[in-house]
């Protein structure tokens, strides 16, 4: 596990645990101060509800990958797959952690917001990153069973 994707698991872990005694300790009259770590603790749900989606998504890639080993068109098939379906989840996580932080819930107060939206454009660069791996083996991967392709098709033409 990367060193980010620790710190924003624990952080996650922390702000949704720490949450209830946080809150239960605060003076009668800091409502507004609760409801605000709430809202930030709901992001913090967001974030780990996408990011087992998308977990799922490349390991369950991983492990169809080693059985595929020796039939490049499902290779192929299943890289562009997981490339779309990450690229998809991504995106979805993005719009949704930007509308809940700008528009939805608007008792965040600026730093959370900034803050939010800062990690939330880290993990998406770094998620991108991971994708793009998959474009890349797919591109390779059809270049590599085409030219198989034309090689076996040379073969049997003498």
């Amino acid at each position: 596990m990367r060193p980010l994707d620790l710190i924003h698991h624990l952080g996650a872990i922390l702000a949704i645990q720490g949450y209830p005694t946080w809150s239960v300790s605060q003076p009668i009259d800091a409502v507004s101060s609760v409801v605000q770590a709430r809202k930030v603790a709901d992001i913090c749900l967001l974030w780990i509800v996408f990011a087992g989606a998308y977990s799922s998504i490349k390991a369950l890639g991983h492990i169809i990958r080693r059985c595929l080993v020796f039939k490049p068109v499902a290779l192929c098939r299943l890289y562009i797959f997981i490339f779309y379906a990450g690229l998809g989840v991504t995106i979805l996580e993005a719009l949704t952690v930007f509308y809940a932080t700008l528009l939805g819930w608007g008792e965040l107060p600026m730093l959370a917001r900034v803050v939010l939206m800062g990690l939330q454009i880290v993990y998406t660069s770094t998620k991108w990153a991971h994708i793009r791996m998959f474009r890349d083996m797919y591109a390779t991967e059809k270049k590599r069973s085409s030219i198989y392709t034309c090689a076996s098709l040379i073969e049997l033409s003498r």
